[in-house]
């Protein structure tokens, strides 16, 4: 599910509603919407008008939820048991693979 986070961005910035619909020329209802989270969705030049107004990225006004009903069977698995199918790679990709991980290791 997507989470809208306009409501707060707003109050860091101890901005209103109102005046983020004035500044953005956004009818006040769809800010309304986007605060609550009822919006069902976002044109792109209403993104753009208020990560012009908040001085932000669209990611900053929206956020990605995972609902447990919707999960993959691949993200419940546990990690050893997801790592098991990597006996099944062929030999040099599976060399690879490790090599980047240890050079992933090795860099942290």
């Amino acid at each position: 599910m997507i989470r809208f986070k306009t409501k707060k961005l707003l109050a860091m910035r101890e901005m209103t509603q109102k005046e983020l619909a004035d500044l953005t020329g956004i009818r006040p209802p769809t800010i309304s919407a986007l605060c609550v989270g009822t919006a069902k969705h976002i044109p792109v030049d209403v993104l753009d008008k208020i990560c012009f107004v908040l001085s932000c990225q669209p990611a900053d006004l929206l956020e990605y939820v995972r609902d447990e009903e919707e999960a993959p069977a691949v993200a419940q698995q546990p990690v050893a048991q997801a790592s098991a199918d990597l006996s099944n790679l062929p030999p040099e990709l599976l060399a690879a693979l490790q090599n980047f991980l240890q050079n992933q290791n090795n860099a942290h």
